[in-house]
């Protein structure tokens, strides 16, 4: 499970800053872009948080969380701005999938509770899909076991079908490939 911890800013000084400030505390990267962000998701991700700045040259901050999103749904997403107006909170909250809002200049006392509590919302959300998958995977044995002991012909082309659908899935980079091997059955 990780617990690393990416900010993405334009300011090389709040970079500085929280790095320097925070170091010891958390494992936290740092990106002075959305596509440098982006870059560095897709080399080392996932990251339990990501903080990103609302304002930065060619992608903002909404614009980058949802691009996040959509790459890792557990990731823990949080904005700090110091553009705090209205609709960009709310633009920010419904379409970037907030975790928390946070509003520069941010002490150091609340961007360590940020993001503490974000860490630990992380972990609930990945010890959640854990358990569900487990759970699912045990029941897709079961009703195998099931099928195998009703009808063995049968269970044997299900066997068949199901390998080709994990490999088509696998090949296709779908999500959620559960489903399509439950479909299978």
């Amino acid at each position: 499970m990780s617990n690393k911890i990416l900010l993405v800013d334009d300011e090389t000084n709040i970079r500085r800053s929280y790095k320097r400030s925070l170091y010891g505390q958390f494992n936290l990267e740092t990106a002075a872009s959305g596509q440098e962000g982006l870059a560095l998701l897709a080399d080392e991700g996932p990251f339990a948080v990501v903080i990103s700045d609302m304002r930065m040259p060619v992608m903002n901050g909404i614009q980058f969380l949802t691009e996040v999103k959509a790459m890792f749904p557990d990731t823990v997403r949080m904005m700090l701005t110091g553009n705090a107006d209205l609709q960009t909170v709310l633009n920010a909250v419904n379409k970037g999938y907030l975790f928390r809002f946070l509003v520069k200049p941010c002490s150091l006392a609340d961007m360590t509770e940020a993001l503490t509590t974000g860490l630990e919302q992380y972990r609930l959300r990945t010890a959640e899909r854990d358990v569900l998958e487990k759970t699912l995977k045990g029941s897709i044995e079961l009703l195998t076991d099931v099928l195998n002991q009703l009808n063995p012909v049968a269970f044997k082309r299900t066997v068949r079908l199901r390998t080709i659908v994990q490999k088509l899935v696998s090949h296709l980079k779908l999500e959620d490939a559960w489903q399509y091997e439950l479909a299978a059955m």
